[in-house]
C-alpha cells in the first residue's frame, strides 16, 4: 500500500481559494486523503463528500475538539502516514510532489515550538479546572504535520485531552499530551507572518507610552485614547498578517521554507501569482 498524506481542513465553510487546491491535488489521488471540518456545514460546497460526520462547535481559539475529530477519522485509514492541518486561508507554496517526497521521506512529525511565558500559565493553563491536568506543558504553532505514531498516542489520551477543550487557543498547547515529544522536527509546515503582527504591536505600545507621558506632563486625561489603542492592540494580537495584495509579500513567500502559507483573505489576488510561486 502506498503511503498517503491526510489533509485535515478546519474551515468556516470552503477554503478561500478552492481552484488553487484543485490544481494542487490534481493527478495525485492515490497519494492523499482529504477530511473537512466546517464550522458552517450547510455552506460547504467544495469536496462536500469529504466532510466528516462528527462535527464539533468551534470559535476563535476553541478548535481542539474539531482537530481531534479530524484525526480520529483520518486515523481509520491505515494508508495515512502523515497528518497535516490546514485552515481555509492557507495555500500551498510548494508543489504537491515536493511536499509529498519530503514529508513521506521523513518519519518525524513537524511541529514548530514556541516559548512558554508567564501569561501561558496565568492567562491560559491555570484557569482550567478540568482534571486530570497534564504534568508538563509545551507550546507550538497551531498547524503541524504529525506522524501516525503521534496521532495514535494523542487519540489514546482521551481523558487528558479534555483539559484543552475549553482552553482559549488550546490548539497551541494540546500536544503537551505527547510530552516529552520524541521523533519530531522543530519546523513550521505552515507559515504565519507573526513578525508583522509583532511590529504592529510594538508600534501601538509605543503610542500608548507616549499618551502616558503626555498625561504626566499636561495633566490631561488620556484614558479614552489609551483604551482605543489597547482595543486595537488586543485585536491585532489575535492573528498573523492577513494578505490581500500579494505584491507586498511576494519575495518573502517565494523565500519561505514552509510548504503552506497563510493568512490569505478571500479578496486576495493570490491566484494571479500562485503558479509563479510554486514553480519558483
Amino acid at each position: 500500500m502506498d503511503k498517503k498524506i491526510a489533509f485535515l481542513f478546519l474551515t468556516l465553510d470552503n477554503p478561500n481559494f478552492p481552484k488553487i487546491w484543485d490544481s494542487y491535488f490534481r493527478g495525485h489521488k492515490d497519494q492523499y486523503t482529504l477530511y473537512i471540518h466546517p464550522k458552517y456545514p450547510e455552506q460547504l460546497t467544495w469536496k462536500r463528500k469529504n466532510m466528516i460526520t462528527n462535527l464539533k462547535e468551534t470559535a476563535w481559539g476553541f478548535i481542539v475538539e474539531a482537530y481531534i475529530e479530524l484525526l480520529k477519522e483520518a486515523y481509520k485509514d491505515p494508508c495515512n502516514y502523515k497528518f497535516v492541518t490546514i485552515s481555509e486561508s492557507c495555500i500551498p507554496i510548494k508543489t504537491f510532489d515536493i511536499f509529498y517526497k519530503d514529508c513521506i521521506a521523513d518519519p518525524r512529525s513537524w511541529i514548530k515550538s514556541m516559548k512558554m511565558g508567564r501569561y501561558d500559565y496565568e492567562g491560559r493553563i491555570n484557569l482550567q479546572k478540568t482534571r486530570p491536568r497534564p504534568k508538563h506543558f509545551i507550546k507550538n504553532y497551531a498547524r503541524f504535520c504529525l506522524n501516525r505514531e503521534h496521532v495514535r498516542l494523542l487519540l489514546s489520551k482521551e481523558k487528558e485531552l479534555k483539559f484543552f477543550y475549553k482552553m482559549q487557543v488550546g490548539d497551541e498547547y494540546f500536544l503537551s499530551i505527547l510530552y516529552p515529544i520524541k521523533n519530531y522536527k522543530d519546523f513550521a509546515v505552515v507559515y504565519d507572518d507573526w513578525d508583522y503582527t509583532n511590529l504592529q504591536k510594538s508600534t501601538i505600545k509605543n503610542k500608548i507610552k507616549i499618551l502616558w507621558e503626555e498625561e504626566e506632563k499636561t495633566g490631561k486625561n488620556k484614558s479614552a485614547e489609551r483604551k482605543i489603542l489597547q482595543n486595537e492592540f488586543n485585536l491585532v494580537s489575535r492573528s498573523p498578517k492577513t494578505i490581500v495584495n500579494v505584491e507586498d509579500d511576494l519575495e518573502q513567500i517565494k523565500a519561505c521554507k514552509s510548504y503552506f502559507y497563510r493568512k490569505f483573505a478571500k479578496n486576495s489576488n493570490i491566484e494571479k501569482y500562485w503558479k509563479k510561486i510554486v514553480s519558483n
